[in-house]
């Protein structure tokens, strides 16, 4: 039986010569390099298949609800049609195409920007 005040250790092994394995190397931010060098790698990865793709970044449906609703409020806001004013208003595919096409372009071109500035 242990006496009061007694604190029981468990022996732990450790070895003469602690291994000399592989050290952490750190930026200078104090991070691994190995986590960052591999978040790189995701992120370069991700670009290229992004460059091979033609079709929208920004899905359709959501862009052409954001359009309408400009419309709307604007519509509702500038009263540009008169007395006879009338809410209801139909998008047609190919303005919310074209539409669609120059917020994309104007978005990368100067996300392009942005990039050559940092």
């Amino acid at each position: 039986m242990l006496s009061p005040g007694y604190i029981a250790f468990d022996m732990v092994r450790t070895k003469a010569n602690p291994s000399k394995g592989k050290s952490k190397k750190v930026n200078h931010l104090g991070e691994a390099r190995g986590r960052q060098k591999n978040m790189r790698s995701i992120v370069q990865s991700e670009i290229r298949r992004l460059q091979k793709t033609t079709d929208h970044l920004v899905p359709r449906a959501p862009f052409a609800r954001l359009v309408r609703e400009i419309l709307q409020k604007q519509i509702s806001q500038n009263r540009c049609f008169g007395s006879t004013h009338n809410s209801d208003f139909k998008v047609t595919k190919e303005f919310l195409e074209c539409i669609h096409e120059a917020c994309e372009l104007y978005l990368n071109t100067f996300f392009e920007d942005l990039n050559f500035l940092a």
